[in-house]
């Protein structure tokens, strides 16, 4: 695993999703991210198979580590992390019987370690979006990903009336989330896209991503 520094104490590395095969609709590779926060240290939705560069990272700080979930379905390697460095676990209430040990439900709009952040929006499935003051970085779980180079908000929508829900409740929902300073748009799948607000705004007015 090498993780890259995105901004100062922006840590991001890509690893294979184990329960990945062909025909997911996404790509195997999936994004986890590290940030040092003031007074902890946060992994976000990580997934670890070589743990000695993030242990480099978390024994230089000395800071308390804790796990936020961009979504209850990116558990990944949360136990591990909660086991290895005494970690707990914030995310969505489908998550908690995953873990065994100190699993914390959130809501959205809730406060969490390191100044974090859930944000509000019309909640759909699992998702517990983050917004990280430290590095104005947004993780928006799987509401938004990055496609050829460019951020899109990932809907399926097999008629119009799911296509006018996108539009009418979906979209007008996370748009609040433009009035945030944010610089770093920390995509769960895809590759980094430069551009923080201004790329997020263009995805809003972009085609949904639909694999199906």
């Amino acid at each position: 695993v090498e993780l890259v520094e995105v901004a100062p104490g922006l840590w991001r590395w890509s690893v294979g999703h184990p329960a990945w095969t062909p025909g997911h609709g996404w790509e195997r590779m999936v994004n986890c991210y590290c940030v040092e926060a003031e007074e902890a240290t946060l992994l976000v939705d990580p997934l670890v198979e070589r743990w000695a560069e993030l242990d480099a990272v978390v024994e230089r700080r000395a800071r308390p580590v804790h796990v936020l979930l961009s979504r209850a379905g990116h558990f990944r390697s949360s136990q591990e992390a909660h086991d290895r460095y005494g970690a707990p676990v914030w995310g969505h209430e489908r998550g908690r019987e995953r873990l065994r040990g100190d699993y914390r439900v959130v809501e959205l709009g809730d406060d969490l370690p390191g100044g974090a952040r859930v944000l509000a929006y019309r909640q759909v499935y699992d998702g517990t979006p983050l917004y990280l003051p430290s590095h104005r970085a947004l993780a928006p779980g799987d509401l938004v990903v990055s496609i050829g180079g460019e951020l899109r908000v990932w809907w399926g929508a097999e008629n119009e009336d799911e296509l006018r829900e996108l539009r009418q409740e979906h979209i007008p929902s996370v748009r609040p989330w433009l009035e945030l300073p944010v610089e770093h748009v920390l995509v769960s799948h895809g590759a980094y896209v430069e551009g923080g607000r201004d790329a997020l705004a263009a995805a809003f007015e972009r085609p949904p991503w639909d694999v199906s």
